[in-house]
């Protein structure tokens, strides 16, 4: 669905009534920090009225503290650098080095983006390590194909160019 601004903006399907458009991720936090603040769990009716951003596409994969700081350690642990990740790159791709260069570094892209919506379905915080794990896995995967294991230092330079 395309907003007035002529951005597509994400369309929370609702089946049935009462599903929550706040962003998950957000939405766990400010309760966590509310229960701090208050010394006791939030009743309901006050964790209906917490003051959260609605979830949007671009919301949930990088804006969102949350997802941003999950993106960036994956980036990092994959790249074996402590820099900042390129939002363009990570959102859209790019293209580097060759076709197959290119679709290895997208398809890391898209796992990535795979495991945070599994955790905001999951209505938990992504668990940094686990994501890393399966990343790691992923790459063992990849690398029985000698085509493919080929690409990975390719990936890595890119993904230490961007840090």
């Amino acid at each position: 669905m395309e907003s007035g601004d002529g951005s597509w903006e994400h369309c929370n399907i609702a089946f049935r009534e009462g599903i929550d458009r706040k962003c998950t991720f957000c939405k766990i936090d400010e309760e966590l920090r509310l229960a701090r603040e208050l010394g006791r769990d939030l009743t309901e009716m006050e964790k209906q009225g917490l003051n959260v951003v609605d979830e949007s596409r671009l919301h949930i994969f990088w804006e969102c503290d949350t997802a941003k700081n999950a993106v960036k350690t994956c980036y990092n642990g994959v790249g074996g650098t402590a820099g900042e990740v390129d939002k363009e790159s990570f959102l859209m791709g790019k293209l580097i080095y060759c076709a197959e260069a290119t679709q290895l570094y997208m398809l890391i892209n898209m796992y990535i983006k795979y495991k945070i919506w599994l955790y905001k379905l999951a209505s938990v915080k992504p668990r940094m390590q686990s994501i890393m794990d399966d990343i790691h896995n992923l790459m063992l995967s990849i690398c029985k194909y000698k085509k493919w294991k080929n690409m990975l230092p390719l990936i890595k330079r890119q993904l230490q160019a961007q840090g």
